[in-house]
Formats: structure tokens, sequence, C-alpha cells
């Protein structure tokens, strides 16, 4: 039927629980029960109830438990999109290896991939012009060598928007330095667009930068920030 929205699941498909904490433990799908390579109909739910299985979830090297009273919060991982999912968990074993079952209440929601889920901000920035490497890291701030000022407009855990008076050139190297919660991030960038800004006080330039090597505790940090802004501004349950 037009306009029924179809969700696909797949074997080894990632997929994130969102913990009370607001921080993420990863799991894969380990047992699709019989549903088709199709997909399911997400409007149809409540007619045919979705199950499928899930591997333990797994935080920082290390196993984390479910709660099987209450719903949980998961991403599933699509080619394209991030589909946030409620869910009822429950314990099961297959040849004797511990999962768990979930069964989808609900779809929350459909993001992109969360590289590319921003967010407005207005974050004071520090930064620094090097030259071009071929593997630029957050380790190669040169000591003695200035830092420019700025400040950032929006944020996604595959780069920032960068607003400053200085010039910067498509291409060109930088290495940023800002604060997110309660840590310090140094991260690698290179500039990927640019356009002018009339921000209050005076001219300044605007510069899209994608992030550069980014580790992944850097990567998964920044992404909690942004998901869980998205939460307060939009009042949206992920």
């Amino acid at each position: 039927m037009k306009g029924k929205r179809k969700l696909r699941l797949k074997l080894n498909q990632k997929v994130e629980f969102i913990l009370p904490d607001h921080s993420v433990a990863s799991s894969m799908v380990q047992d699709l029960c019989g549903l088709d390579a199709e997909g399911f109909d997400v409007e149809s739910l409540s007619v045919e109830p979705v199950r499928f299985r899930v591997s333990v979830p797994v935080q920082n090297g290390k196993e984390r438990l479910l709660e099987v009273a209450v719903p949980q919060e998961v991403l599933i991982y699509g080619g394209e999109r991030i589909y946030a999912l409620r869910v009822a968990v429950g314990r099961c074993f297959s040849d004797e290896v511990p999962l768990y079952s979930l069964e989808v209440l609900g779809l929350l929601g459909e993001l992109q991939r969360r590289q590319n889920v921003r967010i407005v901000v207005s974050l004071p920035v520090r930064f620094q012009e090097v030259l071009k490497q071929s593997r630029l890291s957050s380790k190669d701030f040169v000591k003695g060598l200035p830092m420019v000022e700025g400040y950032l407009s929006d944020l996604s855990a595959g780069g920032l928007k960068l607003v400053t008076s200085s010039k910067l050139t498509k291409g060109q190297s930088i290495l940023l330095s800002f604060r997110l919660g309660d840590e310090t991030l140094n991260v690698a960038g290179t500039v990927k667009h640019h356009a002018a800004s009339e921000p209050p006080g005076g001219q300044a330039y605007c510069y899209g930068i994608q992030f550069e090597a980014l580790p992944v505790r850097l990567e998964d940090k920044i992404a909690r920030f942004v998901f869980e802004r998205l939460r307060q501004n939009r009042k949206l349950e992920l």
C-alpha cells in the first residue's frame, strides 16, 4: 500500500541502547526470528508484533545488563538512516549464548546517520592553522604557535561550523580546542566550505569543518552531547 514505511533488519546490524545515564551501549542483531527480508511495516506493529534477538550490549569493553521490567530505547543503524525504536526486552539463549529478545513497541523517529545530526550551539573555540598532512591528528598541536579564537555555531559527530574573523581556505588543515561538558576536546579538521557571515560586532567568516581521524571515544562523546541536546531542545525521546 502507498505510504507504508518499511524498516529493514539484517544480521549483524548495529544496535545501540540508550541507557538511563544517556550513555550508549552497542549490540548487534543476531536472529531475525523469521522477519521478512523486505522489512516490516511500522504502522502495523499493533497488529503484527515484531521480534528479533540481539547480543548483550557492550560499553567500554564490558557487558551491560539491561532492565527487562521497563521499555528500552534503541537506535537501529540502517544504510542511510538511524531508526529510533521503543522496545520491550526479554532474556533468552541461543546455543547457550545469552541474548536479549526485543519486541518493537513503536517507532520514535528516523534520523540521519549520527555523524550528520547537527545541533545549534554557541561554544568558544581556539584553533591553529597547520600545514597539510596526510595523517593529521589532535596530537599535532605546535607548542608556541598562536591560537586563534572563534566560536562554534553548530556541532555534529562528523564536524562543526566555525565562525571567526580569520580567513581560511578550502582544504586548509586546522587543529581545534573547545570544551564540551567537563572536558577540553582537541580535534583535527579540514575546511570543506566557507561563506561570509555578519554576526553582531562586525564581519566574520563561517567555515564548515570536517573532523579528521577523530578517536572513537571523542566521536561517542560528541554524539551523546548532540542527542542529549536534541532531547532537551526538541523534546524527542530517543
